[in-house]
Formats: C-alpha cells, structure tokens, sequence
C-alpha cells in the first residue's frame, strides 16, 4: 500500500479523551518576511512507526490543526500559521499512548532564496519537558555581526504570567557576574481548533532582543530564566542569526 504525500493516522477531537499531552511548535509561519529580504517557512514533518514513512504534513495552506491518532485516515496540514498580530508558535495535540510511534520534526527553511540557508531544526517540546523552577540556556556568544534572540513559551494556554530572565557573564576573567536582569510577562492572543472540540492553539510567549542586555564588554554569556508566576511552566531558546549570511544556530536549555 503506498502513502503519497500524507501519513496515514486518525485524526479526531479530544472530546471525551482523557489523556493527551501538548507538543510546543516554537516557530509556526508561512512565508514570513524576515530581515535583508528573507522570507521563512515552518515544514513539519511525521515518521509514525507502523508504517515506516517520513511525509510532510504541512502544505501551503497550513491552516488545520491536528490531533493525531493512531490509524488510517490521511491528512493534508500541521499547523495553524502564525499571523500578524498571533502569538508564536503553536500546540500540537498527541494521544499519550501513541506518543512513542509518532516522531515529528519542525524545519525551518529561508525559502526566498536571497540567502543561501540550511534548514533549522526547531526543538519540538512536550508539555512534560518544560520547567517549573530555572531553565538554564548556556554558551551564547556576543558579537556585532549576529543578532540574539530569546524566545521563552508556557506550557499551560490557560497559564500567563511573568518570568524573571538573568543574564551571566561566561567569560573567562568574570565567570558568575550578573551583567543584567529583565522580567519578561508571558501573553497570549488565542485561536481555537475548528469544529466542535475548541482546543486553545497558542501558547503564552514572551520574546525580545536579547542582544540589546547584554555589555559590549561581553563575549559570551548564560542566561537563567525563573517563572515568577505561580502554575507558570516555562521553556525557552536563543536563536542566533549571522547579519551576513543569515544562518540561524539555537542554543536551547541543557
């Protein structure tokens, strides 16, 4: 049997299923311009282990979102796309019990061609991996041809609230020196599945420049990020674009 350009799984509503976990898609766009005339796209990709197949399951359209289950039923999208005025990112719903089958890997891809780019692979993260105490995020170098950017998500959509960000000095003469300090306040501007299930879509976030922080003096630093808010369950990534060539490298928690 041949599966062309879908992955064969049941896609249905959670209503009535207890038990599922949320899946954090950081980066969700369509076409997103970027800086110098670059142009992004979000590809999400499936393998599920019955079947042995790694498609795309997300086209142009990317507008339905999914809940995966199990057996046969194709599906041609994944992903509500991030619009302007959204909240970044996105949840993706899985059945606990099928978790274990279902492998699935975010790219991000520079699609104008203007610059010549790898895909990015974006962390995918369960609501289980975020973190209720510190998130640590180290090894972030400083310098004037890169830009720095922190992205930092709630696990919960019905959770907001604020987290404080510390930034440490890693360099060699003045490991340990707090160099600065912001609170950050994680909100939401929500969208719903279509259909009757209504499940909430997008995730608390807060992001900015975290390069304008940090002293020129600095080479390379750490951050540690503390949500403030009681319930709050926080995860977040550094992404860091070179001015010229317009990679993107991540630093993500340890």
């Amino acid at each position: 049997m041949v599966f062309a350009l879908a992955i064969v799984a049941a896609v249905r509503t959670l209503a009535g299923t207890p038990d599922y976990e949320r899946l954090l898609l950081p980066i969700t766009v369509v076409n997103a311009p970027g800086a110098f005339g670059t142009s992004w796209t979000s590809e999400l990709w499936l393998k599920e282990a019955h079947f042995g197949v790694v498609v795309p399951i997300c086209d142009p359209i990317c507008d339905l979102p999914l809940v995966f289950d199990d057996l046969s039923a194709s599906f041609p999208n994944g992903f509500l796309r991030t619009e302007p005025g959204d909240t970044g990112g996105s949840y993706l719903y899985v059945e606990k019990p099928y978790l274990k089958t279902v492998s699935v890997s975010l790219r991000l891809t520079e699609t104008s061609g203007s610059v010549r780019s790898t895909p990015v692979q974006i962390p995918v993260i369960k609501a289980s991996d975020f973190f209720t105490d510190v998130v640590h995020i180290l090894g972030i170098p400083k310098d004037s041809r890169t830009r720095l950017m922190l992205r930092v998500y709630g696990a919960d959509p019905d959770v907001v609230g604020d987290a404080r960000v510390q930034i440490y000095s890693e360099d060699r003469l003045s490991q340990q020196r707090l160099l600065a300090e912001q609170i950050v306040s994680l909100t939401v501007v929500q969208r719903l599945t279509r259909g009757d299930d209504k499940l909430k879509l997008r995730p608390p976030m807060a992001q900015f420049d975290l390069g304008s922080l940090i002293p020129d003096t600095a080479h390379q630093v750490r951050l540690e990020i503390r949500p403030i808010t009681p319930n709050l369950a926080i995860w977040g990534f550094v992404s860091i674009t070179d001015n010229e060539t317009q990679t993107i490298t991540l630093r993500t928690p340890n």
